[in-house]
């Protein structure tokens, strides 16, 4: 209705990591993956917190930087994403890969099994927005199994979707 979520709170709402493309078929997608192409991967980040499972991948992301897949884009030393203002940020790159310690929080690339919000517009019910993971793919438009088309009221001509990357770790649990 006029008065939910969507229409109300966050229509023509500037939000960033999101991605708008067209749809295309992909069967061999699982009905909960959406597939994402490469260059969106590279443009939307997510921000991970860093622990003692996932420090050596983080800082091969922080080592690859911001132009090669996976990589990384900043890397927050107070764990604090929200206040840019401070000093404790740095650009990911070969000299602030000793900076990637337990407890700093690194902004990288989307991965294959992240989060997504998938959307098609009107969202009129709530199977318009499904939460799907992300499949890294070499393609150029959004894709997913023809199966879920339903919930969406999508077809393959020419129909356009929106993927909102899910940021933080309790929304994603």
């Amino acid at each position: 209705g006029k008065r939910g979520r969507f229409r109300n709170n966050l229509q023509s709402k500037y939000v960033e990591q999101v991605s708008y493309s067209a749809i295309t078929p992909h069967a061999a997608l699982a009905i909960d993956e959406v597939g994402v192409p490469k260059q969106v991967a590279m443009k939307c980040s997510v921000a991970e917190t860093v622990t003692g499972e996932n420090i050596e991948r983080l800082k091969m992301a922080v080592l690859n930087g911001p132009k090669k897949y996976p990589g990384a884009t900043h890397i927050f030393l107070d764990g604090d994403t929200m206040n840019k203002t401070k000093g404790n940020i740095y650009r990911a790159s070969e000299r602030t890969v000793d900076m990637v310690i337990e407890g700093a929080v690194v902004r990288r690339h989307i991965i294959n099994g992240d989060m997504g919000l998938f959307n098609r517009a009107p969202s009129l019910h709530r199977q318009s927005i499904l939460a799907l993971r992300a499949k890294v793919m070499e393609s150029k438009s959004l894709a997913m199994n023809p199966t879920i088309c339903i919930p969406f009221n999508a077809d393959y001509d020419g129909d356009a979707m929106k993927l909102h990357f899910v940021q933080s770790e309790a929304a994603i649990a």
